[in-house]
């Protein structure tokens, strides 16, 4: 079967159509890597913010209405 490729084994042609390793190949670069972590990083920053200043927004009413009972 390796003769099929050229003599390299299948594994290393069968990689070029798997999604993962573009994926790995765009990461494998610098500046791609630095840019998409600072946006995960910061998107995920952002959502645990929200949540929490959700969850304090939630509590406030709560305890307002609690109160007014």
């Amino acid at each position: 079967m390796a003769s099929e490729f050229g003599g390299l084994p299948f594994s290393i042609h069968q990689e070029e159509f798997l999604p993962e390793s573009n994926i790995l190949s765009i990461m494998k670069q610098g500046t791609m890597t630095k840019i998409s972590l600072l946006e995960i990083s910061t998107f995920f920053a952002s959502y645990i913010f929200a949540l929490i200043i959700d969850n304090c927004i939630q509590r406030t009413i709560w305890n307002c209405l609690l109160v007014l009972e």
